[in-house]
């Protein structure tokens, strides 16, 4: 079944990337690039988070990002979901990632999906409005489909983000670098994606 563009996970906490409340929406943007098997192209990411607190120190979050790689003739969508628990400055938490690869002119489409492992962390720096987060999460188990049936393709990976936030009363700002890198040597050599990302939210 295709993906349908536009799908947007509705995420539910305040992340240490620059929500100002307890609850949050954003829209974000990631542009990344990736070389695969020798080749490079770079994409635009496009879309949004949000977020909500579950009472006590304990969240649900969750976002989604889509775009196309245009010289691998590619569209991708990523969502991600996490319930988490904060502890002062750090978060942890456990949930999933849903990845698809559309490719132009083929009917199927590769699909990533498995369960992670989440830490992050940040703070203001003094009473300044702005700070620091960093963020990691770790995809442990691929139950995707890999490219067929009888392949022992995986697509594990780690993705971690880490940059600045600024809040100004209920919206905030983040900018920062984000890297994602797929752990299967076999995956055609190295496949990471990579570049700066940013986020402009509201909390409420």
């Amino acid at each position: 079944m295709k993906v349908m563009k536009g799908i947007l996970v509705v995420a539910l906490v305040m992340t240490i990337a620059g929500a100002a409340s307890a609850s949050s929406i954003a829209a974000k943007v990631w542009f990344t690039d990736v070389t695969d098997n020798g080749h490079e192209d770079s994409a635009m990411l496009y879309g949004g988070s949000a977020s909500i607190s579950m009472g006590g120190n304990f969240w649900l979050s969750g976002a989604y990002l889509t775009g196309t790689y245009d010289d691998f003739n590619v569209d991708t969508h990523d969502a991600e979901v996490v319930l988490g628990y904060t502890a002062s400055i750090v978060d942890l938490g456990v949930g999933g990632r849903f990845t698809a690869w559309e490719f132009d002119g083929v009917d199927d489409e590769l699909l990533i999906f498995g369960p992670m492992a989440y830490i992050g962390l940040g703070n203001t720096i003094g009473e300044l409005p702005f700070g620091w987060y960093v963020g990691g999460s770790y995809m442990f188990k691929d139950f995707g489909d890999a490219y067929d049936a009888d392949s022992d393709l995986t697509f594990e990976h780690y993705n971690v983000e880490g940059g600045l936030f600024l809040a100004l009363g209920q919206l905030a700002a983040t900018a920062g670098y984000r890297i994602k890198d797929y752990t299967d040597s076999d995956i055609r050599g190295e496949l990471t994606f990579e570049g700066f990302v940013a986020s402009l939210g509201f909390g409420f």
